[in-house]
């Protein structure tokens, strides 16, 4: 009650893969290590008080931003 865990969530590990090579900035392995990472992360969701799924970044935040201030509100 004293915290609220948000799990943010690519639309799909298809989108994620492409939001991670798009930015040119990893080695192909460590994307590889990345993928895999996320995959096993993507298990835990269901362990968080929300999943907010992020399909573009602007309105992912503007979502996180409203979550936490209802929780605050509380």
């Amino acid at each position: 009650s004293d915290a609220l865990a948000i799990f943010v969530q690519p639309p799909s590990l298809e989108v994620l893969k492409e939001r991670l090579a798009g930015r040119g900035t990893d080695s192909e392995e460590k994307l590889q290590e990345r993928y895999a990472k996320a995959e096993k992360e993507l298990g835990y969701a269901d362990k968080f008080d929300v999943i907010l799924k992020n399909f573009d970044l602007e309105t992912a935040c503007k979502e996180a931003e409203q979550l936490v201030g209802e929780f605050l509100a509380k």
